[in-house]
């Protein structure tokens, strides 16, 4: 599993809203030097964890990678543990509390489905989590 620091992970936040952002502007950003920013971002692709920098289009279902919604029942007791865990998979796009049956929603978002397949064997390996539901999302429906 990949372990990120919190700098880290604002960083990959940041590059996430805009692949094309400034080094200067991640720097103000993150309030750290250009040169830290540069260095980050070298090592990040050292270890294979920033594999490119991609542009964002239009909707087409022909583009669009394997998203799902998983639904996760915890151990309340372990929230904060469960959370700091799953957010070490860089395919959870989104965590979110919810009220009901399951305590937390994920975002997923996979190149394929033996990725989301290696991807739930993960989640549902994390201590805390008792048991997922998880529904492949088939089509958006447009406004």
């Amino acid at each position: 599993m990949v372990t990120l620091t919190p700098i880290e992970k604002s960083l990959l936040v940041e590059l996430r809203k805009d692949a094309r952002v400034t080094v200067s502007s991640l720097a103000y950003k993150l309030g750290i030097t250009r040169a830290t920013v540069t260095n980050m971002m070298n090592r990040l692709e050292e270890r294979k964890i920033i594999l490119g920098y991609t542009v964002l289009l239009a909707h087409d279902d022909s583009l669009e990678e394997i998203r799902a919604v998983t639904l996760c029942d915890i151990d309340t007791r372990m929230t904060q543990q469960v959370i700091r865990r799953l957010r070490d998979f860089l395919e959870i796009q989104e965590i979110c509390a919810t009220s009901g049956v399951w305590d937390l929603y994920l975002a997923l978002e996979c190149h394929s489905l033996s990725d989301l397949d290696k991807l739930l064997h993960g989640i549902s390996s994390v201590n805390g989590i008792n048991k997922i539901q998880t529904h492949i999302l088939l089509s958006r429906m447009e406004n």
